[in-house]
């Protein structure tokens, strides 16, 4: 049984007119159930393959295929908005939310029912461990709770992937061991997917396999 996700072939990036050469004939697959960390030094492409795996930007070449399907640019919102969480270093919270209210805001549009989205934004909580903390706003939050509610807010759709750009980057290490023992224990739970950037190799290391970048190559 094929269990690929996503698959990239041949996969550039340049920017620039071409001067500029983000990324270079990439290759990855990305299956069911898989951790992923992509690793290397600042400027290597970790974060603009990211990007391109989660629809935000276009390759300049090459193909990105969704199960055996191209991603064309009439799929790519409802592929961006249903099949991917996003979390990011730096959680992008609205600030005026509560920590319910924020998980709640990516299920507008996919469920019409509010007691249905509230309920599921608990849920979500309690499964990162947040629940006490579901009328707070972002505010009044450390940032590995808030970064917890990002992950939280990021599952809100049962995606197929999660994309974790530095998801540690702005903690101090309890709270980063908390913030990656929960993706650890999702991936494990659900069988979601996740790609995770980092630069850090105790990070990396949490994860089931490690594609590493130099230079826009992988290595």
């Amino acid at each position: 049984m094929d269990r690929t996700l996503v698959s990239l072939r041949g996969i550039s990036k340049f920017y620039e007119n071409g001067s500029i050469h983000a990324l270079e004939g990439i290759d990855l697959d990305i299956s069911d159930g898989d951790f992923i960390a992509i690793t290397g030094p600042s400027g290597s492409g970790k974060s603009t393959l990211l990007s391109i795996i989660g629809g935000l930007e276009l390759p300049t070449s090459g193909a990105m295929l969704v199960g055996r399907e191209p991603l064309s640019s009439k799929r790519i919102d409802d592929y961006r908005h249903r099949f991917i969480g996003f979390v990011f270093q730096a959680f992008y919270l609205m600030p005026t939310l509560t920590a319910l209210e924020n998980v709640q805001m990516p299920m507008f549009g996919v469920i019409k029912n509010g007691r249905q989205r509230t309920e599921k934004a608990r849920s979500l909580l309690d499964a990162v461990g947040l629940s006490h903390r579901k009328d707070h706003l972002p505010q009044n939050m450390s940032g590995g709770e808030r970064q917890r509610v990002a992950i939280a807010r990021s599952l809100a759709n049962d995606p197929s992937l999660i994309l974790a750009d530095e998801p540690t980057g702005n903690l101090d290490s309890v709270s980063s061991a908390a913030v990656l023992d929960t993706l650890k224990r999702i991936n494990e739970a659900s069988h979601t997917a996740i790609v995770l950037v980092t630069h850090e190799a105790f990070i990396a290391h949490y994860a089931h396999r490690i594609v590493r970048l130099k230079d826009g190559r992988l290595q």
